[in-house]
């Protein structure tokens, strides 16, 4: 449909014998002043643009690393993960399920240079056991039964906890940290970037819906994917903020989404190097794509400087080596459990292969 530009233009149209058979136009409601249109590429350039914020962002406020740096660490990856989630789910996922709606669909992946390529295999004779955890040795739970009318002490209840903790057995290298390069003085460097998780020389193109879907982990034999790992943490804490610290259910109580998938939450408190693995992952994820989109010759760049800001991490060399490394930790608890015999929670994370 056009405009008439020029009288030359109205006087064609009007001498046009109009058809005997007319169209019929549906009815509508609503305002006819529309909105600003967009195409899928340039909403991905938009996309590019929050993340260009975000690493800019990151790379001003870390000042190094090291241990006083930790906690400022922790912070700023959370804060990137969680940016992170939210610019896969515009670029990967799409809305409410639909995934038409994402902004790289397969016909616009289809008209792009670039190509995505698979996850990272792990070897098996690469493969050792680390572990993390803790143990306690016993605990006890005291209760008084008040007199209902004078409120004294009454009675008193004593209840006492066996030894328990908890194990979580890693079959390292995860995806995500599978290379250690010579560093300075005796240490090993490791950097967070895709290349740590996805397979960028292979020539293997894969679409959307098989790439989303590879397993990324591992946990207790059940597979983890892409986009459940993405899903989770942009529904839980990028695109909203709910609390998962219960992952059981009481008696007569309506189990939660978490209490449903409990690996899933539980991998995401697991760490390396102060990283949460499921943030890690994320952020290596988001990283990948905006490597190939901004590589991309039909997608606009944002406008500035596009730095993406790869941490990296000093690890000493006796400690890459041990059983129960330093850099490998747990960030949540365990319930004190007053069974009988309660034992040590026990689970094992590992690549998939």
């Amino acid at each position: 449909m056009n405009q008439f530009e020029t009288e030359d233009e109205r006087k064609i149209v009007s001498d046009i014998e109009p058809s005997a058979e007319r169209p019929t136009f549906v009815p509508s409601r609503g305002s006819r002043v529309g909105g600003q249109h967009k195409d899928k590429k340039q909403r991905i350039t938009e996309a590019l643009s929050d993340l260009q914020l975000v690493f800019a962002g990151m790379a001003m406020m870390n000042g190094g690393i090291g241990e006083q740096n930790i906690p400022i660490l922790t912070q700023t990856t959370g804060s990137l993960a969680r940016a992170c989630s939210i610019f896969l789910r515009k670029v990967l996922l799409g809305d409410g399920g639909n995934r038409e709606a994402r902004l790289l669909d397969d016909s616009v992946l289809e008209s792009l240079e670039m190509h995505l390529q698979p996850l990272r295999k792990i070897p098996t004779k690469e493969r050792r056991s680390i572990e993390t955890g803790f143990r306690m040795e016993g605990a006890f739970m005291s209760a008084t039964k008040l007199d209902e009318v004078t409120k004294e002490p009454k009675e008193r209840y004593i209840a006492t906890a066996r030894e328990q903790g908890l194990s979580i057995v890693v079959e390292w290298p995860l995806l995500g940290m599978a290379d250690l390069v010579e560093g300075p003085a005796g240490k090993l460097l490791w950097e967070v970037n895709p290349d740590q998780l996805f397979e960028t020389t292979s020539e293997r193109a894969m679409g959307c819906n098989e790439w989303l879907g590879q397993q990324a982990v591992l946990f207790d034999g059940l597979g983890i994917t892409l986009e459940k790992l993405i899903r989770t943490l942009v529904n839980l804490e990028g695109a909203h903020s709910i609390n998962v610290g219960r992952l059981f259910v009481v008696e007569g109580e309506t189990p939660s989404s978490a209490s449903k998938e409990p690996h899933v939450h539980i991998l995401k408190i697991i760490t390396l190097c102060g990283i949460g693995y499921a943030e890690l992952v994320i952020i290596e994820t988001a990283m990948y794509l905006c490597e190939r989109l901004l590589e991309e010759p039909s997608i606009e760049k944002p406008i500035g400087e596009f730095n993406i800001a790869y941490p990296v991490f000093e690890l000493p060399r006796e400690q890459v080596m041990s059983t129960r490394p330093s850099w490998l930790g747990f960030r949540g608890d365990t319930i004190i459990s007053f069974a009988p015999t309660p034992g040590i929670v026990t689970h094992t994370i590992r690549s998939p292969g």
